[in-house]
């Protein structure tokens, strides 16, 4: 890939929170394209710029394991969370900290480790003066409850929301024609696939499905659309939107139409009876 999925919010972050050293937590439903927005991101960032990207859902049963991946990245021998996160910041002019799915540290089987002590450590990282916290979770992260000795608390870990922006017809469009080799009108698929469930996702199965031959040239675009849908809602677990709704969303005049015929059979069968 080389362009950006969402470029004016990417630039925007990395103009006013990297490049800055500012925090943030951006925030977005499953699907919608955060880890693609990592991936961006990190496209932008030059060589000066030291990085540390972890995915919460691999280390979220171990906080051991959360801190020997920094060490990892980082080529560290620290022992503590503390010594590896004070070496990142003063071995490197600046420095960006990525940490994805972070909702995953409130489920019940997290480890008991990532505590407020552990928030404190995050929280002591962005306060440095050549740091960059970046937060994504699927909700905004002050909504979440937070335990201090067994007491609901505020997290020590203050940092700016936004939610992550939503994707245009434009990007949605460019998107696909860009990773597909296939002539169709992009723009018609765009317009049919701007609103669904898990969008970036749906999208990566559209793609996918196309790029192993399995869009039917002998069928409408509309149809293999529609074929792709219920492939995915299907492999996925997403509730499929009723097929009349479906068709009374996109044919509203022939949908009037076929109501409006009904109604003169039930009044000319009223008026026989």
């Amino acid at each position: 890939m080389n362009h950006l999925l969402r470029p004016d919010f990417t630039n925007l972050v990395y103009e006013k929170y990297v490049q800055e050293f500012k925090s943030i937590n951006i925030f977005g439903e499953k699907g919608i394209g955060k880890s693609r927005f990592i991936e961006d991101l990190l496209s932008l960032v030059d060589g000066e710029i030291k990085v540390i990207n972890i995915d919460i859902r691999t280390v979220r049963n171990s906080y051991d394991k959360f801190v020997d991946e920094i060490k990892k990245q980082l080529g560290s021998n620290a022992k503590t969370l503390s010594e590896v996160l004070e070496e990142f910041t003063s071995s490197h002019n600046q420095t960006l900290f990525i940490i994805d799915n972070f909702e995953e540290l409130y489920k019940d089987n997290a480890d008991s480790k990532y505590d407020f002590d552990f928030f404190g450590e995050l929280n002591s990282y962005k306060g440095e003066h050549n740091a960059s916290l970046i937060v994504l979770s699927s909700k905004n992260y002050s909504h979440h409850n937070f335990y201090h000795d067994n007491k609901l608390s505020t997290s020590p870990l203050d940092l700016q929301v936004m939610e992550i922006s939503p994707l245009t017809l434009s990007d949605i469009e460019i998107e696909l024609e860009s990773r597909t080799n296939k002539e169709i009108e992009y723009n018609k698929l765009a317009n049919m696939v701007i609103g669904s469930k898990e969008i970036v996702s749906f999208m990566e199965f559209i793609i996918r499905e196309i790029e192993f031959g399995k869009y039917d040239d002998n069928a409408t675009l509309i149809m293999n659309f529609d074929t792709f849908k219920e492939q995915f809602h299907k492999e996925n677990n997403i509730p499929l939107t009723d097929k009349a709704v479906v068709y009374a969303k996109r044919y509203p005049k022939e949908t009037k139409n076929i109501f409006k015929k009904i109604f003169d059979i039930l009044v000319k069968f009223g008026k026989g009876s």
